[in-house]
């Protein structure tokens, strides 16, 4: 298992993530920062224009390993991000 880090960048702000998530590979992490901008996206794009906003993924060392804008993670054919907040950081 490896650690991964989702830090959300937006055109303001960068806000780093400390904890990490353990993941097999970078194929899993990137369905986490996927899901977790979707549910971004259903809780916050009402209130803020978070079309440019993007989850930059990066492991142990630092190193990016996968960058996912929200414009690419807008829910399809009926898949949804996870629901009750998983990615919940203070964005504002």
């Amino acid at each position: 298992m490896a650690r991964f880090y989702f830090h959300v960048l937006t055109p303001a702000s960068l806000q780093i993530d400390v904890v990490g998530v353990e993941f097999s590979d970078h194929a899993e992490a990137r369905r986490h920062a996927v899901l977790g901008a979707r549910d971004l996206l259903a809780e916050m794009a009402s209130e803020h224009d978070i079309s440019r906003w993007q989850i930059e993924v990066t492991d142990a060392d630092g190193v990016l390993v996968d960058s996912v804008p929200f414009s690419d993670a807008a829910p399809e054919d009926g898949v949804e991000g996870r629901g009750g907040g998983s990615m919940s950081l203070s964005l504002v």
